[in-house]
């Protein structure tokens, strides 16, 4: 259980750092401003 759970955190953390990474690239000018076009990049990506 101990193996499996690790590997379940070690794949959030991932995850949630690529999430991070978007926000923080385009967040110069502000953190909320950079956080909604990272989601809004997201959203067309997976739409088209």
């Amino acid at each position: 259980r101990k193996v499996s759970r690790s590997a379940i955190l070690r794949e959030a953390v991932e995850q949630y750092l690529e999430r991070q990474q978007f926000p923080v690239r385009k967040a110069k000018g502000g953190r909320q401003k950079g956080e909604v076009v990272g989601v809004d990049d997201q959203c067309k990506e997976h739409k088209e």
